[in-house]
């Protein structure tokens, strides 16, 4: 349950920081990248920039849908 709980609380301060941070990404584009930020770079969110660049470094590992927009 507590995992469930954290997981919660990491994809409200994602969406939060995408959302702040971020405002020239759309919901499209958010969404298709959310999944494997939880998944990849966890530790760094809500840091936009951090999460973006821990995106590239990770591009072999994440979706298609979010390689096209890294």
């Amino acid at each position: 349950m507590l995992k469930t709980m954290n997981c919660g609380l990491a994809a409200i301060a994602f969406s939060i920081g995408l959302t702040g941070a971020a405002s020239s990404y759309t919901r499209h584009q958010q969404q298709a990248c959310q999944g494997d930020a939880m998944r990849l770079c966890g530790p760094v969110i809500p840091d936009h920039a951090r999460i973006h660049s821990c995106l590239k470094a990770q591009r072999a590992r994440i979706s298609h849908a979010c390689r096209a927009i890294i």
